[in-house]
């Protein structure tokens, strides 16, 4: 055989291998939709045996990937933060791994679960004059002490004040109790109230796949016929901020559930109800 027609044969050869690949990846992803396609209809099926219907196109029987993470109390960004926000505070532990910095424009407490509380005293250059220039005011003060890269925020005007909500996440994934009420009086005094990441990741606990139909259903099961809903509109993978007896914070994946009875959230992996 010349060295052509060898040349003929292995391309052939190779084309014939890249075919099988392909066919095999082709049955693959077949395989599992047919496989997402028959757990979500077997699920939907049991809820709405339960009494439960779910909006179509809403209920997914296809894996999502997720990670659960640590933070870690990070000292030089709670001094950081108050700091930005009071000036020259002294810092009180409370114990249990709750602080509180406090200084003469004001006070900030962080709880040990996640939960941050502030308030400053009247400032003229914070005194609401518009709506525009409460946000602005608002807006930049957070900046200089929250990283705020990844948060969204909500805003509205209120009487004699102006309210803004931010909104944390991870890696383009909410935070669902993850976001802070800030509220500034038309004589610029200021109070924060909510819940936000100030720690550092330290480690990666777990990852892997979960299922929404999985979870859902599973959740509906252990409601024993006392489902608080009819009816699911939406469905939406998020974090959860969750405190460990350690003092840390871990930040686990969970589900929030729009239903005709409000939004409840259940964690993505046991599947109990966290809201």
């Amino acid at each position: 055989m010349n060295r052509s027609g060898l040349k003929n044969v292995v391309l052939i050869l190779l084309l014939l291998v890249n075919f099988a690949a392909a066919a095999v990846l082709i049955h693959r992803s077949v395989s599992e939709r047919a496989a997402a396609a028959a757990l979500t209809s077997a699920a939907e099926d049991y809820l709405q045996q339960c009494g439960v219907t779910v909006t179509g196109g809403v209920l997914s029987g296809r894996s999502e990937s997720y990670e659960i993470v640590r933070l870690s109390p990070d000292l030089d960004r709670e001094v950081s933060t108050a700091a930005a926000l009071l000036g020259p505070v002294e810092r009180h532990d409370s114990g249990a791994g709750n602080v509180e910095f406090t200084s003469a424009r004001g006070s900030l407490r962080l709880g040990a679960d996640g939960e941050l509380e502030a308030y400053l005293a009247a400032d003229p250059d914070l005194a609401v004059t518009s709506p525009a220039a409460a946000r602005r005011a608002v807006l930049e003060l957070l900046g200089s002490a929250l990283d705020l890269s990844s948060a969204a925020t909500e805003v509205k005007a209120d009487d004699g004040g102006f309210s803004v909500t931010v909104r944390d996440s991870l890696a383009n994934t909410p935070i669902e109790n993850g976001e802070l009420l800030v509220r500034l009086q038309a004589d610029g005094s200021l109070s924060l109230r909510g819940f936000w990441r100030l720690g550092s990741v330290s480690a990666e606990l777990d990852s892997g796949p979960r299922i929404q139909a999985a979870a859902v259903a599973q959740y509906v099961s252990s409601c024993s016929g006392s489902v608080p809903f009819k009816k699911i509109t939406e469905i939406q993978l998020v974090y959860w901020l969750y405190p460990e007896a350690s003092g840390d914070l871990s930040i686990i994946p969970a589900y929030r559930l729009v239903t005709d009875g409000g939004e409840v959230v259940l964690d993505a992996i046991t599947a109990e109800r966290l809201k």
